[in-house]
């Protein structure tokens, strides 16, 4: 029996659909990784949820290992509202009184002086003169006469035996209408008088206290 001839529109009809049915075989052979251009396929092509760890690049691979494993910090939220104060905590406990200190050394007085109010008094009334005299005086030795507190309170120290009578030049000045006066206290009454500079009174000096 003889072959019966395809007519050539029926042959070429049937060659393209041979072709249209091997090209998918022969792009599924011919594509691949290696020959993909660089940032050729973008993010939108990508199926999502297909990507797998392995088919990450090695460093990416750890990054994401390592920030699983030590947690990403988030932003600082914004600051609270201020609390309300707490309540008042107890008090503590009172702490003990520490051990006393040494006494400290007690200042010294040269003989025919005594301790008093901080300077050393002299113990014996020195013989009468001016108050400008009996400044000149004491200033000599490096001394000075007593302040009026100094003197009053003398008075009352028994042990010191003061005199209880007498009235006795002080340190202090005042003004008066004839001019500057001394100031004296009376030993036995405790009265401040404001005779003439130019009037005789005994008097007593003041050294400071020595520390030894």
């Amino acid at each position: 029996m003889r072959a019966r001839l395809l007519h050539p529109a029926t042959f070429i009809a049937t060659l393209a659909l041979l072709v249209a049915l091997g090209a998918p075989a022969y792009a599924v052979r011919a594509i691949n990784g290696k020959t993909l251009r660089y940032n050729s396929v973008s993010g939108a092509k990508i199926t999502d949820g297909t990507l797998r760890m392995r088919d990450l690049a090695p460093r990416l691979q750890a990054r994401i290992a390592q920030r699983s494993a030590t947690g990403s910090r988030g932003a600082t939220g914004p600051r609270g509202a201020t609390g309300p104060k707490g309540a008042t905590g107890a008090k503590g406990a009172v702490g003990g009184v520490g051990p006393k200190g040494p006494a400290g050394t007690a200042p010294t007085c040269a003989t025919g002086t005594a301790l008093h109010e901080f300077g050393c008094l002299e113990t014996t009334a020195r013989t009468a003169a001016t108050w400008a005299a009996a400044a000149s005086a004491c200033q000599q030795f490096s001394r000075r006469l007593p302040a009026l507190g100094e003197l009053q309170t003398y008075r009352f120290r028994s042990t010191l035996n003061p005199p209880t009578a007498g009235a006795e030049w002080t340190g202090e000045v005042a003004g008066t209408t004839t001019g500057v006066s001394g100031v004296s206290l009376d030993m036995g009454s405790g009265a401040v008088d404001t005779p003439a500079a130019t009037v005789a009174l005994p008097f007593r000096c003041v050294l400071p206290a020595t520390t030894p």
